[in-house]
């Protein structure tokens, strides 16, 4: 008796399981072409990537070609059903990162939150917390990135480039051009998260998706990238120069130039080239790239 009983909690125990780790199973109401792939995705995510899941979801939810009403009382099911499990897991995201002071991982877990919905998450401690011991160069803070020779040169006037894609940067009022070229190596045992690229808005992520790799890597991106002052005033990066590691496709999108996330693999390296518009009055400059600690900028060796 006792043994048929312990037989039958370890087969509610199994049913349980089953139940709650099988993918969702996608009903046939004749999706259009533009969102089936999306849909699939998601229904195959949804139980072992839940983020990821639920934001395809409500992406395709919103998709231009809007769902027919059988369609989206379905999505409205399953994304109802997986935002809890979302939130609870980004909120445990944000909580690691700022115990380990990463400042790249809080911002991504709660970027993503916001995308579900504006203050889902708890943000405790605060993001400009954990940046102010960050760029203060606090031990422990940062460690993705190696960056070595990172040099900077001022470049008088604008910066041009010719071609199809052609552009042209200026500096801002009061400012100068600076060019910085910097080694950056992946040194991290670990990956990005799974929904790192929802972060980054719907422009960025469908770029990068070309890139994107099932081996363990971290994004580099134009939008991770400050000179910082010693004051911590952080200027961002205006242009991704081609030549640069990071120069693969641009879209111009009005008068800013756009290119796609970049993999950078385990034990891999680039090297960035890239622009920023800098005070006349900055000096002492700093390189900071979210995932490293910040590190001086010298002139390159005269040639």
């Amino acid at each position: 008796m006792q043994f048929a009983r312990m037989t039958t909690r370890w087969l509610a125990l199994l049913l349980l399981l089953i139940s709650t780790s099988t993918a969702a199973q996608v009903p046939d109401l004749k999706w259009d072409k533009s969102v089936v792939k999306d849909v699939n995705e998601a229904a195959g995510l949804s139980a072992k990537d839940p983020v990821s899941a639920l934001m395809l979801f409500k992406n395709v939810a919103t998709n231009t070609k809007k769902p027919k009403p059988e369609q989206k009382a379905w999505l409205d099911q399953q994304i109802a059903a997986l935002q809890p499990q979302a939130l609870a897991v980004l909120q445990q995201d944000y909580e690691a990162a700022s115990k380990a002071l990463d400042l790249r991982g809080m911002i991504f877990s709660s970027a993503t939150a916001n995308e579900i919905a504006k203050d889902t998450i708890k943000t405790e401690p605060l993001i400009t917390e954990t940046k102010t011991k960050v760029l203060a160069g606090t031990s422990g803070a940062g460690d993705i990135w190696k960056i070595t020779n990172a040099t900077a040169v001022p470049i008088k006037g604008s910066y041009s480039e010719g071609g199809p894609t052609g552009v042209n940067i200026a500096p801002n009022n009061g400012s100068q051009l600076v060019r910085v070229k910097a080694h950056v190596e992946n040194i991290s045992a670990d990956g990005d998260k799974s929904y790192a690229l929802w972060a980054l808005g719907s422009l960025k992520r469908i770029l990068g998706s070309i890139y994107a790799t099932s081996e363990t890597s971290r994004w580099m991106d134009q939008d991770f990238i400050f000179l910082v002052t010693p004051a911590s005033e952080m200027m961002a990066c205006s242009y991704v120069m081609d030549g640069s590691g990071m120069a693969t496709m641009k879209i111009t999108t009005g008068s800013k130039v756009v290119r796609p996330p970049m993999t950078v693999k385990k034990g891999s390296s680039m090297d960035i080239d890239v622009l920023f518009s800098v005070p006349n009055t900055a000096t002492d400059l700093r390189l900071f790239i979210l995932g490293a600690a910040p590190v001086v900028v010298t002139k390159p060796p005269e040639k």
